[in-house]
């Protein structure tokens, strides 16, 4: 595990890591993530059928009654229609 070290009043982290000791690239997906969701919720505040209305404009296959939920793999993440399966991607990881 990567702790800071204190050398001199100075203090030092591996490479890679926050002052938290967690891994830049974490860090930097969990931000995407985090925007992502923030710009989605900023759409559903205007409208309560945001994503119903990208899912039609984008011509997915969803259930005339959607039921959305959050999805993140390893590669990507998003809103998935769950009677569906159809996916919104928000964007890579």
């Amino acid at each position: 595990m990567g702790l800071p070290v204190d050398v001199d009043g100075s203090l030092y982290i591996a490479r890679g890591l926050t002052v938290g000791g967690v891994a830049m690239d974490v860090t930097r997906k969990s931000n995407k993530i985090m925007h992502g969701l923030r710009h989605i919720r900023e759409l559903i505040d205007e409208d309560a059928n945001a994503l119903t209305t990208i899912a039609t404009n984008q011509q997915c296959g969803i259930d005339p009654s959607p039921v959305w939920n959050s999805y993140v793999t390893q590669v990507d993440f998003g809103f998935e229609e769950s009677r569906s399966g159809s996916r919104l991607k928000l964007g890579d990881l």
